[in-house]
């Protein structure tokens, strides 16, 4: 599931970056938080 999730937002920001709409460094930056948060963001979501 990290996996997938990971993978998914990847490709989502290299779409922002290559329309322009992120900078490379933002996009790095946003995907390094996800990956440092996701085991939190998930076990608060089996949580609720």
């Amino acid at each position: 599931m990290k996996a997938q999730i990971t993978s998914d937002a990847t490709a989502r920001l290299d779409e922002l970056v290559a329309a322009g709409k992120l900078t490379q460094e933002r996009a790095d930056t946003m995907l390094q938080k996800l990956t440092e948060n996701l085991d939190q963001i998930l076990n608060a979501s089996k949580d609720a």
